[in-house]
């Protein structure tokens, strides 16, 4: 058991002996195990309003199985996923449905500041995963961000001010921040806001246009970054008092940036990433927490498996044999990412299996095994088992791995 620490009644984060922790409200050690979209159905953004959208095998058996209810639903769902070993929610998730319920989850809501944005000044649009903008630079200079901010914050976040279930906000999803964003900017129309923005940060640098390099690419894309949270996080700190920020997901060439994560330190408590792509996280945990000064949740990962005969086409997942083997990644992914002494939660994606009749649906979430539940609300027994066997054991390997690295010193 480890040792009580100062209670603030907030979730905060903390490092102790080489290892990063949030703490709990009450002051104890806490890891985020939680699970994406935890919902009976697709719950998206429309300019920064939630909104459900239910394919028909999803309607169909939310109405046989539960009665069209939402409490039905969740009080059925959240014991499972207590009983597996879950503590919080992430993304996309019904987080009022959540709070209602005797024994809620931690949770942790994504704001979509700037898809929200992007969405209501328009020139976006969807591709699989996020928002795509014009000259794929996000609209971090223009001149209404602020105010859309504001409202937002004040109409979707102060409410949940001082909440002891709520861990933070994620402040966006998946933002473009590719190494060439300056070139993108001086691609833009001469009167776009981004356009100019990048001709006054080259005249700030005493930079020609025709002489930029490398070097000068990524202190751009640094500016990018730091603009952009700098218009977002003062201002949800002063909506949301003490609660943490959580960062914006990233997920792309980003993700080999020191610049991009030293500037996220700064900002952020705990900086979110999306990885996909890798059997052993370790090794990237640490040099991310490294470079940003601060520990790590990788909010999005996941498989997909062959054996419940969807097609598994779209989604950024691996693609293994059986559910059995899904446990078996998810056990593997998860030693790792404690062992790396610097993750302080893991965000699976996501509760519920696509509806393949939904052709409507965002174009990575179509027609893949993503869920811990079929699209008919069916548990993957297998793979819940094997989730369980590694959630219930976390805080016993945590300690294992600081023991195993303190002995590797001496």
């Amino acid at each position: 058991m480890h040792p009580r620490v100062e209670a603030t009644g907030r979730f905060r984060v903390d490092r102790t002996g080489g290892r990063w922790w949030l703490i709990d409200p009450e002051g104890y050690r806490f890891l985020h195990i939680a699970m994406n979209a935890v919902a009976p159905c697709k719950i998206g953004g429309k300019h920064g309003v939630d909104h459900r959208h239910f394919g028909p095998v999803h309607q169909r058996s939310f109405d046989a199985k539960f009665a069209g209810s939402d409490d039905a639903w969740r009080d059925k769902t959240l014991p499972m996923l207590h009983e597996a070993g879950f503590n919080g929610t992430g993304m996309a998730s019904i987080d009022a449905c959540n709070r209602r319920a005797e024994r809620p989850m931690v949770y942790a809501p994504q704001l979509q500041l700037m898809s929200g944005f992007g969405r209501r000044v328009g020139g976006t649009w969807q591709v699989p995963g996020h928002l795509a903008y014009p000259g794929d630079v996000p609209y971090v200079f223009h001149d209404a961000f602020d105010e859309y901010v504001a409202e937002q914050l004040d109409q979707r976040v102060a409410p949940m001010a001082g909440d002891p279930w709520l861990l933070g906000c994620f402040t966006d999803n998946e933002l473009p921040l590719g190494r060439l964003i300056l070139d993108n900017c001086l691609s833009l129309a001469k009167t776009d806001p981004s356009h100019s923005a990048a001709r006054r940060w080259l005249e700030e640098q005493n930079l020609s246009p025709d002489a930029i390099d490398d070097g000068d690419r990524e202190a751009f894309r640094g500016f990018v970054l730091d603009t952009y949270l700098r218009r977002v996080v003062g201002p949800l700190r002063n909506a949301l008092p003490g609660h943490l920020v959580l960062g914006c997901r990233f997920y792309g060439v980003e993700k080999q940036s020191q610049t991009v994560f030293e500037v996220a330190g700064r900002h952020c408590d705990v900086i979110s990433v999306n990885h996909y792509g890798c059997w052993t996280p370790a090794d990237d945990v640490r040099r991310w927490a490294e470079w940003a000064g601060r520990p790590i949740t990788v909010s999005e990962w996941y498989a997909k498996a062959d054996d419940t005969g969807m097609s598994n086409t779209t989604g950024a997942g691996w693609t293994v044999p059986t559910q059995a083997d899904r446990g078996a990644f998810y056990g593997h992914f998860v030693l790792s990412l404690i062992e790396s002494g610097a993750c302080v939660g893991w965000h699976w994606f996501k509760y519920l299996d696509n509806d393949v009749t939904d052709t409507n649906a965002e174009p990575s979430n179509r027609n893949s095994n993503k869920g811990v539940v079929s699209a008919t609300y069916e548990p993957y027994d297998q793979l819940l088992s094997a989730m369980k066997s590694v959630n219930h054991r976390v805080y016993g390997l945590a300690q294992h791995f600081d023991r195993a690295r303190e002995a590797a010193r001496s």
